[in-house]
């Protein structure tokens, strides 16, 4: 019997760019993605997204609908993300490589230089009309 694991990740939008961070770890090392990570015991799905960005970036978000699950089969994951939206800027706790890609230009990208299935999630929660 698979148990999954649960981790998070959110999407965010600044001056017409989302924000990417490049994985240093297993699975998909040296991948594109969102940022985000596992959830803790006892830890809901919109504080788990937002304790993550605040420590892999240093932002403080408003966590939005809807969610997107996705589930890795060959990790053992159910990944949940959201739409996010900035409310103040921090020195991030970790030290991670991120970058803010145009999206024009982020619908554009290899898609071996992302996560699985990245763009699909990106350009659902940017096309969600609250």
């Amino acid at each position: 019997m698979n148990l999954f694991r649960k981790a998070v990740s959110g999407l965010i939008i600044k001056d017409q760019s989302l924000l990417l961070i490049k994985r240093e770890k297993a699975p998909y090392k040296n991948k594109w993605t969102l940022p985000g990570g596992k959830i803790e015991i006892n830890e809901s799905i919109d504080d788990a997204i937002k304790r993550e960005i605040l420590e892999e970036v240093g932002l403080l978000v408003e966590v939005q609908g809807p969610t997107i699950i996705q589930v890795i089969q060959s990790h053992d994951f159910i990944v949940y993300t959201k739409r996010c939206q900035i409310i103040s800027e921090f020195s991030p706790k970790e030290s991670l490589q991120y970058q803010y890609y145009p999206i024009k230009d982020f619908l554009l990208m290899e898609k071996r230089k992302l996560t699985p299935n990245l763009q699909i999630i990106c350009q659902t929660l940017l096309d969600y009309k609250q």
